[in-house]
């Protein structure tokens, strides 16, 4: 459950694993080969997570200051005129943008693909949309309007008292679970200046 792991600090990241005693040929962040790779660097301070989190920001048109430890990350991503039920579920994107840089991390180690913080922040909100799409039975927006208006989204989003208890006691094993199976479909992109590493 890659969520816990981020904040319990339990992913194989390679400050982890050579403590472990794992040979590793380098320690850097395979993202901005600048600083070491462990979970808050990664996830939080390197310059490419930044700008998937200020992507974030901008697609919302709000302006935030992120924190850099994970369970503080976690906390604050919230939106203050959303209620619980509403900002729970707001919590699946960032567990999906997470998801998102440890699987482009984990491509860039064993694929040899390239830094591209646009796709990071492109797949999560894709994978952000379709958890919501099969776990929240009252959705009715589009992607498209996921993807032109979250906020808007998230504000006119009803649930059922009744399936909303379900979703509840299962929340955390159901967001951390969450899988984009369409990882790799293909969506109009928004036009976006290009971001040079």
């Amino acid at each position: 459950m890659l969520g816990w792991r981020v904040l319990l600090d339990k992913l194989p990241t390679k400050t982890n694993l050579l403590v472990r005693g794992v040979q590793l040929q380098h320690s850097l962040c395979e993202l901005c080969r600048a600083h070491e790779e462990n979970a808050k660097h990664l996830f939080f301070s390197c310059k490419v997570s930044q700008m998937v989190w200020n992507m974030c920001d901008r697609w919302l048109g709000v302006s935030t200051v992120h924190h850099v430890k994970a369970k503080s990350n976690f906390q604050h991503f919230h939106l203050y005129d959303l209620n619980s039920r509403q900002n729970l579920v707001w919590k699946g994107m960032w567990l999906a943008i997470i998801g998102e840089i440890w699987k482009h991390r984990n491509g860039i180690i064993f694929n040899h693909r390239k830094v591209d913080p646009r796709e990071i922040f492109d797949q999560a909100q894709v994978a952000a949309w379709v958890w919501m799409k099969h776990k929240i039975p009252a959705m009715t927006f589009s992607y498209s309007d996921w993807y032109l208006s979250p906020h808007t989204c998230l504000k006119f989003m009803w649930f059922d008292n009744c399936v909303f208890s379900v979703i509840g006691k299962q929340t955390w094993r159901g967001i951390v679970k969450m899988r984009c199976t369409c990882a790799k479909a293909k969506v109009t992109k928004m036009q976006d200046s290009t971001y040079h590493i």
